[in-house]
C-alpha cells in the first residue's frame, strides 16, 4: 500500500512538474524543493526563507500540504 502511495504522489509530482514547465517555460526552484521534500531527499526547514511561500503553496496545490511545516 505504501508503495502505490509513493508511486501515485511521484506520478502525480512529475505530471505537474512537466505541465508547469510547458506554461511558464522553464524550472523554478519552489517546484525543485517541493519535489525534494516529497522524495524525501529535503525537509522544509531547509527551504530558503526567501521559497518558503512559494514552496509551500507548490506542496499543498500537489494536496501534500502537511509536509510545508518546521521541524521542531
Amino acid at each position: 500500500m505504501k508503495n502505490k502511495i509513493g508511486l501515485v504522489v511521484a506520478l502525480f509530482g512529475s505530471v505537474f512538474l512537466i505541465l508547469k514547465l510547458k506554461w511558464r517555460g522553464g524550472v523554478e526552484m519552489d517546484v525543485v524543493y517541493a519535489t525534494l521534500i516529497i522524495y524525501g531527499k529535503r525537509t522544509f526547514a531547509q527551504v530558503p526563507m526567501s521559497l518558503k511561500e512559494r514552496t509551500k503553496k507548490c506542496l499543498e496545490d500537489l494536496g501534500m500540504g502537511e509536509l510545508a511545516k518546521e521541524e521542531e
